[in-house]
């Protein structure tokens, strides 16, 4: 554990896989690291850059907090997942503030990742294309349930995230110093894709750099492995797992020129635990057949003026990246993954600051307020005056208008009843009831269906005596169903045998109608 004492100081914080690390530079006449330190983690509380065990990162982190005396509670989280997906997009043009939001509506159409479970946020890569009307972005994209488990722990902590910065964005923004590019003193340096390879102990962060902006990165869900790091450098362990992670490196490499078009990378810039240092760069170089230069914290710190008297390994990388200045350069849109929900609950917090501290300016102005406002109050109420006398005005003109727009109404309702009573719609539950009363109960109704202006139904005689009271053809002269609705029977097939079914389409009666009408108020 480090320390000494610190003042105006940011914090970054980053959650590894074998321990949280947190370095305090101080900005106080310059850059200095004021304190740092680590705590240990459980194996398999962190793995792949996700959190499964959020009580014990947060209970590491508190521990952190006490023997690191850390000053402010205010931290700036870094972190590296698979689950972190970054792609080159050209989108709408339109405001920094407003392309966030349209962002997420818009994720389903380059990335894998449902909306509803997205966080998401952008850097800007250029200038927009006026021919085109867009503009090019980096866009970026997290699962929420992944970002969300590391600002909890810290929240259980009682730390407040003040922002989320995805590492391999992080180390382009802040290692841009150490490009090759940037040490080329030409009044036009030739423009080319660098690229730097960051490997831990689980994940490996993969950025390519153009003109000083990062173009494309991701996240490796391999690295060294926590065993080959322990074991001091042991050059064969190293190299079985370094091999085939750095052909990885290179395929990713390889895929993403191809997609940008953009050339050859022309040189590299390294990181890793500094007992394999040297393995890395040579595999690293033998593989890609570029030039390759470590990236170690003293060197990050040193590129921007800063020092400190402690000695910070690579482990600490990613944490003094978040620390440092120009993490969060100002002036440009710099993509955190800070979920909503926690942004608020900070936003609310510092609110509440400015509210405490702006009660006294309130307090002080109170006296000229008072003296404006009496100077106000006879205009105002001139105005006040002026409008309640064109509402009364307008009040009439509504009044007056009223019993025309009344009278309308009446005479659409009665429009509308004469319509309905005149397309003399069928009245099915009558219909229904008038059936249930006529047939005898040898019968039974199937197949009914109903139309606009007319009812069409099966009958079916269970019986012969059933038919004929069905038709009751000699004590009537019409089929009793005739009596109450017009219809056609084919008597000889209904005659045929003792099941017997026939089709009577029928239409209302004139009683029917007319009891219709009078329900419309329609005589």
């Amino acid at each position: 554990m480090i320390s000494r004492g610190s003042k105006h100081a940011r914090i970054g914080l980053v959650i590894d896989a074998d321990a949280v690390r947190a370095v305090s530079v101080e900005r106080s006449g310059g850059l200095t690291v004021s304190r740092a330190g680590e705590v240990p983690l459980a194996p398999g509380s962190v793995g792949g850059g996700e959190i499964t065990d959020v009580a014990h990162v947060a209970e590491a982190l508190r521990e952190l907090w006490r023997v690191g005396e850390f000053d402010s509670r205010d931290v700036n989280l870094a972190m590296a997942s698979p689950r972190v997906a970054i792609r080159p997009v050209d989108v709408p043009k339109m405001a920094d503030d407003e392309l966030r939001s349209a962002l997420k509506f818009q994720i389903g159409d380059h990335l894998p990742i449902n909306p509803d479970d997205a966080i998401v946020d952008f850097q800007p890569l250029g200038a927009p294309d006026p021919e085109r009307d867009t503009r090019p972005v980096l866009l970026v994209a997290a699962h929420r349930d992944s970002i969300s488990a590391a600002v909890d722990a810290a929240q259980q902590a009682g730390l407040h995230v003040r922002r989320v910065d995805v590492i391999p964005l992080l180390l382009a923004r802040v290692g841009a110093p150490l490009l090759p590019s940037s040490s080329d003193t030409s009044a036009e340096p030739p423009l080319g894709l660098e690229a730097l390879v960051d490997v831990g102990d689980d994940v490996t962060n993969v950025v390519l750099v153009y003109g000083g902006n990062a173009v494309f990165a991701r996240t490796l869900g391999a690295g060294l492995g926590r065993d080959v790091l322990a074991s001091g450098g042991d050059a064969s362990q190293l190299a079985d797992r370094l091999f085939p992670l750095m052909e990885e490196v290179r395929n990713t490499l390889a895929f993403a020129t191809t997609q940008l078009r953009a050339g050859k990378v022309t040189a590299v810039v390294a990181s890793v635990a500094d007992a394999s240092e040297k393995l890395l760069t040579d595999c690293l170089r033998a593989t890609l057949g570029v030039p390759v230069v470590p990236m170690r914290a003293v060197d990050l710190l040193g590129a921007y003026g800063g020092a400190s008297p402690y000695s910070l390994d690579r482990a600490f990388l990613s944490a003094l990246a978040a620390a440092l200045p120009a993490a969060a350069p100002p002036g440009l849109h710099v993509p955190s993954l800070l979920p909503q929900v926690f942004d608020a609950a900070a936003a609310a917090r510092r609110e509440r600051l400015m509210l405490a501290g702006a009660v006294g300016a309130l307090v002080a102005g109170l006296a000229v307020t008072s003296l404006v406002k009496a100077n106000s109050v006879s205009s105002a109420r001139s105005e006040v005056t002026k409008a309640r006398a064109a509402q009364a005005t307008l009040q009439k003109q509504v009044d007056a208008l009223r019993p025309a727009e009344l009278e309308a109404n009446r005479i659409r309702a009665l429009q509308d009843k004469l319509r309905a009573a005149v397309a003399g719609s069928i009245d099915v539950p009558r219909v229904l009831n008038e059936i249930a009363d006529t047939l005898p109960t040898e019968a039974a109704v199937r197949n009914l269906s109903v139309a606009r202006e007319s009812v069409s139904y099966s009958v079916v005689a269970d019986s012969d005596s059933a038919a004929t009271q069905i038709l009751d053809v000699t004590a009537t002269g019409a089929p009793r169903l005739r009596s109450v609705f017009i219809g056609s029977v084919n008597i000889q097939a209904l005659k045929a045998g003792s099941q017997s079914t026939f089709t009577v389409t029928a239409k209302p009666s004139a009683a029917a109608l007319a009891d219709r009408l009078s329900k419309f108020g329609v005589k």
